[in-house]
């Protein structure tokens, strides 16, 4: 029933028009007065209870209620059986509910989770199966509605001080679940958006199941878009499968229309939504034990890619170049494969090439061959002439395996210079006259022997 009492405990439900703490005659309002005349004022509180179970406001109205059924399985007819009803007069312009309050001092601290409600309304909810709406707005747009619309809206302003001494916090709208009791598996959440776009709604050119707008037109210590933090104390457990501060996933009905991606820096406001000095991904400190984990993932093409560069599947790299600032260390378990993948083999491609720093004008490379063909170690640069310089650390020497065979060889006639630069040079000559051994080699000959130069002439050996 709905009776109105002057001076009722401040957590009363205020749902009056201009709301003041005053005294006035108490009067007793039935529940079949239905028909509350609106606007309804006054400067005293109303409590509201109800419905009148002797009337038709009750459970009994339902079995002659043959609307259709609203999107939470209801009939509009239901939702007759009210504590307090209120049709504003006019076109529906006029507000149905005004509630103007005002506060000050220390708050009284009534409430579990808050110091003090300026509206308060407090359900046990025992109902079982369905679902049960503590609060429920119903906003049905028509064709003639234009601008922006919303359902629910809060506004938190902080006007008129000259300083917050008390450094607070305040939020417009505050989701708040909490559970102190064990379940079989069910699900707790602090908000819920949802978007649903029916398949005859053609032509929306949006669909956000969020959107987070922030506007500082002074300076802010911090500013973020989401902020994720999670509470508790030192001892409080992780999540036993999953422990995360953004899961991205969908139903397992959605097979085929998955997000395309699972995070996108676009422009679709109008701008880049980063700075050009800013990055992708920031951290400030801490310590983690991977950077990035993808090893559960499977890519059908590449698991990290950029412009000129990218991680395949199996971790293979694809990169142009690799610039290092300091050393450049390459380790592997077992070996280092370099490959020029440009085309087709060729026995001119150098799968490596190496320099010695930003100075260094010859280089030396290594390529591969095809079949039949040998592995070259060569020099390259820009002197006209690169010799190769293999140099054992102390009194190491230079080893081989098998038969050290030379490639190139010459006649007498054709046998570079020798003189001190050339000195300790060995060489092959095919034309060799009556070789002596450490003897000055003449040509014109038919043997072939390899060819010594002391720093004066070429002598056989």
């Amino acid at each position: 029933m709905l009776s109105l009492r002057p001076n009722l405990a401040p957590i009363l439900l205020g749902i009056l028009l201009s709301t003041t703490a005053q005294a006035q005659t108490s009067r007793q309002i039935t529940p079949h007065d239905v028909g509350i005349q609106t606007p309804f004022t006054t400067t005293g509180d109303v409590l509201a209870a109800g419905p009148d179970t002797s009337k038709v406001q009750d459970a009994s109205a339902l079995t002659t209620c043959t609307d259709a059924l609203n999107q939470f399985g209801v009939p509009s007819c239901a939702f007759v059986r009210n504590s307090l009803f209120i049709a504003p007069p006019g076109n529906g312009t006029s507000p149905g509910l005004v509630i103007n309050q005002s506060g000050a001092g220390a708050p009284p601290n009534l409430l579990p989770n808050a110091s003090f409600a300026y509206n308060y309304i407090n359900i046990i909810d025992n109902i079982n199966g369905g679902l049960d709406l503590g609060f429920y707005v119903n906003s049905s747009v028509g064709t003639g509605a234009t601008g922006a619309h919303y359902a629910i809206t809060g506004a938190q302003r902080i006007n008129n001080v000259s300083a917050d001494n008390n450094a607070g916090s305040y939020v417009a709208l505050w989701g708040y679940s909490q559970t102190y009791s064990p379940s079989s598996g069910g699900s707790i959440y602090g908000t819920n958006p949802q978007v649903v776009v029916g398949n005859t709604a053609t032509g929306w050119a949006v669909a956000f199941g969020e959107e987070i707008d922030i506007e500082t037109h002074a300076a802010v210590t911090y500013v973020a878009g989401l902020d994720i933090v999670k509470f508790g104390t030192a001892g409080d457990p992780a999540g036993t499968a999953l422990d995360t501060a953004i899961e991205i996933g969908a139903q397992p009905a959605i097979t085929t229309n998955k997000w395309q991606y699972g995070i996108n820096f676009g422009n679709v406001n109008g701008q880049f939504g980063l700075a050009s000095t800013g990055s992708v991904m920031h951290t400030i400190a801490g310590t983690v034990a991977h950077g990035i984990d993808l090893s559960n993932l499977t890519c059908n093409a590449d698991c990290f890619k950029s412009n000129g560069f990218s991680v395949g599947s199996t971790g293979d790299v694809f990169a142009p170049s690799l610039n290092a600032s300091a050393n450049l260390n390459l380790m592997a378990a077992n070996q280092i494969n370099f490959s020029a993948q440009g085309g087709s083999p060729s026995n001119n491609s150098e799968s490596l090439i190496i320099y010695g720093g930003s100075s260094v004008v010859n280089s030396a490379w290594i390529k591969g061959g095809t079949t039949g063909n040998s592995v070259v170690y060569g020099a390259n640069g820009t002197d006209t002439n690169v010799s190769i310089l293999l140099q054992p650390q102390g009194t190491g020497v230079i080893k081989a395996t098998n038969s050290l065979q030379f490639v190139t060889t010459y006649t007498v006639a054709t046998l570079p210079t020798c003189n001190a630069g050339a000195k300790a040079t060995l060489a092959v000559v095919t034309d060799a006259s009556a070789p002596t051994y450490n003897a000055t080699v003449a040509g014109s000959g038919a043997v072939t022997i390899p060819v010594f130069c002391n720093g004066t002439n070429w002598t056989a050996h």
